[in-house]
């Protein structure tokens, strides 16, 4: 899926708060909104049927185990550049220089803590900012971003996702990222 760094920051900012985040009724709410969800089914058909009835039969509680096994715990799919990279330190080292570019503190504190800077979610929300900035030379920062520091690991990270998750949220997440990365 080919779309420009400004058609793809709304669903790459959503993106980034699902590997960021536990599902939250707030989010699942963001979700189900209309226009998300044509996006989300178009990835994951019968997603809006496991959120509709996300409140009901525990699926929240399924939803945040599954964001613990899937992301925190000892074999699974963590989403960071170091682990799917041969060459250690490369999206990190683009992602410091992007942040200078755009003179943000070299940080990465988020809403939900300290995350690695080469977090996947973290690059996200920086490209997707970056390519909708009013900044022109912002923009070239989030072009770089999005064509160097989104390497080939993120389609391997992608795959892996997909391959163990086991609700439609994250699967979906999977092949969001798959379909936003692919280069072909």
């Amino acid at each position: 899926m080919l779309l420009s760094p400004v058609e793809r920051a709304p669903i790459d900012f959503l993106l980034a708060r699902l590997l960021l985040e536990e599902l939250d009724a707030p989010l699942v709410d963001g979700l189900r909104r209309r226009e998300v969800m044509t996006v989300l089914k178009t990835a994951e058909p019968g997603i809006d049927t496991y959120l509709e009835g996300w409140e009901i039969d525990d699926r929240a509680t399924a939803s945040r185990e599954e964001f613990a096994r899937l992301f925190l715990l000892p074999g699974g799919v963590t989403p960071r550049a170091s682990a799917w990279e041969s060459g250690q330190g490369c999206a990190s080292d683009l992602v410091n220089h992007a942040m200078l570019d755009l003179g943000r503190r070299v940080t990465t504190e988020s809403r939900v803590g300290n995350v690695p800077i080469d977090h996947l979610g973290f690059v996200l929300d920086l490209a997707a900012s970056a390519a909708t900035s009013a900044d022109s030379e912002d923009r070239k920062t989030g072009d770089r971003l999005y064509t160097h520091a989104l390497g080939d690991w993120v389609v391997r990270f992608a795959d892996a996702l997909q391959s163990k998750a086991q609700t439609p949220v994250y699967r979906c997440v999977g092949r969001l990222v798959r379909l936003l990365n692919t280069r072909d």
